[in-house]
């Protein structure tokens, strides 16, 4: 039985919250096993996450099959929510 239909990794910088991001930034790699139940990935920066728990995000685009439409989603919410950080994210569906 499954009880998450989403992974979700963020990719933060090595600098604090506020600091002006450098080209020298260092990013965090983390991996997950990813199983059979597993719907789809949401891959996204601290714009996202800072103003949104995972559970959040989830409901947010479950219902959304179109991995760009999700992804669109996701970063509209973020601004509503007037997040301060730069935004990016990816969606990537499993069949």
């Amino acid at each position: 039985m499954c009880s998450n239909k989403g992974l979700m990794l963020a990719c933060q910088s090595g600098n604090a919250a506020g600091a002006k991001h450098s080209r020298g930034s260092d990013i965090f790699v983390r991996s997950e096993r990813i199983d059979s139940c597993a719907e789809f990935l949401i891959l996204a920066s601290n714009g996202i996450w800072e103003v949104m728990k995972n559970q959040e995000a989830v409901n947010l685009i479950s219902h959304i099959e179109d991995p760009q439409e999700a992804a669109e989603c996701l970063a509209k919410e973020a601004l509503i929510r007037m997040t301060k950080s730069n935004i990016s994210c990816l969606i990537i569906r499993f069949d």
